[in-house]
């Protein structure tokens, strides 16, 4: 086959210090050295746009609030938040909402001078994203800042001569959040809701029904309309029951009825007539049963009815579902029209205002509003008065000027994304990196990216944001990333009523944020990191090599990074250990036979390698004593640069009885001499439960102790995969050349993907480390010539 006419000008490869993407993949071409001349990203992630929205540079004001309504910004407010105000152009004011501009409306004159009394008002409303970004915001955030190009509230003309209404559809959701439960399931694809993990209630289900009540409000229920629904939404715990729900509503004897079996996501529905709905206070009453003990979560109860046009406290938010209608807005306490707004807020970024005119509000007190426009179905509206504006304690202003997060060269070998309590840390390993491996490195503050790539929204959105945006707009994207910082499943700080481990601490913080996604099997809601570096194209091969060092202090993170630049300087010269390696394996049972599986992946290492393998006869404490008195020895006396364990595993802890687990300080000798540990077990990854800590963050944290690397599962799997991964990994270091821990992790999962292996693996596997730390290099031998004397 000949081909000509290609064009290999300006291709641009993803990023690897050393081809190591290229490596896992070669053996699938028929061409791969010519295959490696045509390596490129797609060439639409070059020209994407992904460089942020706000001006670098400017002062930039965050607005942050969390009630949906009509606000207004005044001169004061910006001058006590930090603004020039004496040197702004009030007609440049611009607003945004992640990226996308905001109308507002200018209350002042028009001349050039920002003055006291002027103001902005626009429409604010409360976080409305998925449930998975929910986990993450608490307040909603707004920008705003001068010398931009605004854009302003449109108005509309009131149309009063439309079909008339008096009603709407409203649904009513009650959602208390007290409950964590992780799902422990992936199949939301099959479910009819969002994956959550936080939850109303939590009901110990039996044999014998149990009934459980629950008090919804509804506010001004019509006389007369279409049946009303409710609905109740359950996620089940038990994977090898039936259950059934059956869900009433006031004194109505029909039900909504539905069974189901095993771990699932439901609905349990009906509908009755209008007029079986209370003013003010309607009782659900759930009863539920299974054929076994278990557990039943409650999410939430919607009820669907029909609503009077009519205002509480001077304020109405409604839907029209209809379109084009005039409406009839009764029980305003507001007498003046000139203090009366209507908005179209169907696009709550663009609202328009209606105008209204003296005839228009109608009686002596309370007064009708009728108002109208051609809209179309779905529109939604905000009927208020200027009392109701949100002012003062109900926003906080807060001034950040952004500076540029790209490398002063555009080019970064080495990213780390650190908080800002890390930063001396980060400058510490970043010049140890730029000294020892040559590498240029970059350093980014991850309250800058929230601000800039989340827009002021902590989702882990804004990291991987960042990271594409780094891929498609660097003159070289980085290789590795390390994240300096721990992360907690619970950025929100919920209590956890029960069901939660005693160790839950709701006011454990998050520095970096990690991924909270529910792609594992078993557990459902894990923590990953992987996410964050699929930027190119829909697969979950990563497009660069990632690790975290999760540290909640400074003294922490110091101790990871000295025992990090110290296993690479074991290396040279090699110490007495460099040739070590160690495998454990829990024992043999209905997990698989991991002492066998350990010596499979054993057998690929090199013969000049030597290997140690320790296997627990059985799970009693004398033989578990017994096999970590041998490890003991094996670590700190004879010493070791891998430990490789195999077997069951919980977060803290190897095994039961425990063969280590954390807080097992006396069994930490190896002072100075660090070693790495690849553990195919369960959950010892798992970095990010609140007041629990993992077995690979304590042992990485030590001082002067334990690991400078740990390469483990957030989640849970089963054996045969994890001896692909490790294969994977040693194949990348001792067939492939492949030195560091990120990358012969990447091409680890990339062949435990092509191979075919179940995804959730993909995710869970995290790096507590370094990525670009030297796992393993060969000594360097040393030639002396002959020399002959006469």
């Amino acid at each position: 086959v000949t081909f000509t006419g290609g064009n290999a000008t300006n291709l641009r490869p993803s990023p690897t210090y050393d081809n190591t993407f290229f490596r896992s993949l070669d053996n699938l071409l028929l061409n791969p050295e010519q295959a490696i001349q045509w390596r490129s990203l797609p060439p639409e992630l070059a020209k994407a746009d992904t460089a942020t929205k706000l001006p670098i540079g400017q002062d930039t004001f965050r607005i942050e609030l969390n009630q949906d309504g009509i606000y207004e910004i005044s001169y004061s407010d910006l001058a006590a938040a930090g603004m020039d105000v004496n040197n702004i152009n009030p007609n440049t004011f611009e607003m945004m909402y992640r990226g996308e501009s905001v109308a507002y409306e200018f209350i002042g004159d028009n001349d050039n001078i920002f003055e006291n009394g002027e103001k902005i008002r626009f429409y604010g409303w409360a976080f409305d994203g998925s449930r998975l970004e929910k986990q993450f915001v608490t307040d909603n955030v707004f920008w705003l800042w001068a010398n931009g190009t605004p854009t302003t509230i449109t108005s509309t003309p009131n149309v009063t001569n439309l079909p008339s209404a008096t009603t709407f559809t409203e649904s009513v959701t009650v959602e208390p959040e007290k409950y964590f439960f992780s799902g422990w399931t992936n199949q939301w694809d099959s479910f009819p809701n969002e994956p959550d993990a936080w939850f109303w209630d939590r009901i110990n289900t039996t044999s014998t029904p149990v009934t459980h009540t629950y008090s919804i409000t509804l506010t001004d229920v019509a006389a007369s309309g279409p049946n009303a629904t409710y609905l109740a939404e359950f996620n089940s715990r038990g994977q090898a029951t039936v259950y059934t729900a059956t869900a009433y509503i006031n004194n109505n004897p029909t039900f909504g009825q539905h069974s189901w079996f095993g771990r699932q996501n439901v609905n349990v529905a009906n509908s009755v007539p209008l007029s079986d709905l209370n003013e003010g206070t309607n009782t659900i009453k759930l009863v539920l049963w299974s054929e076994v003990s278990e557990f039943l979560y409650l999410n939430r109860i919607t009820i669907t009815y029909t609503r009077q046009i009519k205002a509480v406290n001077d304020q109405l938010i409604f839907t029209d579902d209809v379109g084009a209608r005039t409406f009839t807005v009764s029980n305003l306490n507001e007498g003046d029209v000139n203090n009366v707004l209507v908005w179209n807020i169907t696009d709550p970024k663009r609202p328009s205002s209606i105008t209204l005119s003296p005839g228009n509000l109608a009686g002596s007190g309370p007064y009708t509003l009728t108002f109208g426009s051609n809209h179309p179905p779905d529109s939604r509206f905000i009927v208020t008065t200027a009392a109701n504006i949100l002012t003062g304690t109900a926003v906080t202003i807060t001034k950040y000027t952004p500076t540029s997060l790209d490398p002063p060269s555009n080019q970064a070998d080495w990213l780390a994304i650190t908080h800002s309590n890390f930063m001396t840390q980060a400058q510490d390993l970043a010049s140890y990196r730029a000294t020892k491996n040559n590498l240029q490195t970059h350093i980014a503050d991850i309250d800058d990216i929230i601000n800039q790539y989340g827009y002021g929204l902590p989702l882990p959105g804004a990291i991987h944001d960042y990271l594409s945006h780094a891929l498609a707009s660097w003159d070289t994207a980085p290789t590795y990333v390390l994240l300096l910082g721990d992360a907690t499943v619970n950025p929100r700080n919920l209590d956890c009523l029960g069901g939660c481990q005693t160790a839950w601490d709701k006011n454990a913080p998050t520095y970096v944020p990690t991924d909270l996604i529910f792609v594992d099997r078993f557990q459902g809601l894990v923590p990953s990191d992987h996410t964050f570096v699929l930027l190119s194209g829909n697969d979950l091969l990563p497009d660069m090599a990632i690790g975290r060092i999760a540290a909640e202090t400074a003294a922490e993170a110091a101790a990871a990074i000295a025992k990090i630049k110290k296993y690479e300087e074991n290396q040279f010269p090699a110490t007495t250990n460099q040739d070590n390696l160690l495998f454990v394996a829990d024992n043999t049972d209905s997990g698989g036979d991991f002492c066998t599986e350990n010596q499979v992946v054993g057998n690929m290492l090199p013969s000049k390698f030597n290997q140690t393998h320790l296997c627990l006869a059985d799970n009693t404490q004398t033989a578990t004593d017994n096999l970590r008195s041998q490890m003991s020895d094996e670590i700190n006396n004879k010493g070791v640069f891998v430990l490789n364990y195999r077997g069951h595993g919980s977060i803290d802890v190897w095994a039961s009885p425990a063969i280590l687990q954390t807080g097992q300080d006396d069994f930490w000798l190896n002072l100075n001499t660090p070693i790495t540990i690849l553990s195919a077990d369960c959950l010892d990854g798992y970095f990010a439960y609140p007041g629990w800590r993992a077995l690979s963050e304590d042992f990485l944290l030590m001082d002067n102790l334990g690991t400078a690397a740990h390469w483990s599962s957030t989640g849970l799997g089963y054996t045969f995969e994890h001896t692909a991964l490790h294969s994977g990994f040693y194949e990348a270091v001792f067939s492939q050349g492949i030195a560091t821990m990120g990358e012969a992790a990447n091409y680890a999962k990339t062949n435990y993907f092509l191979d075919g292996y179940d995804q959730s693996e993909m995710y869970t596997f995290t790096l507590q480390g370094d990525p670009a730390m030297r796992f393993y290099l060969e000594p360097n031998e040393i030639y002396l010539p002959v020399v002959e004397r006469p």
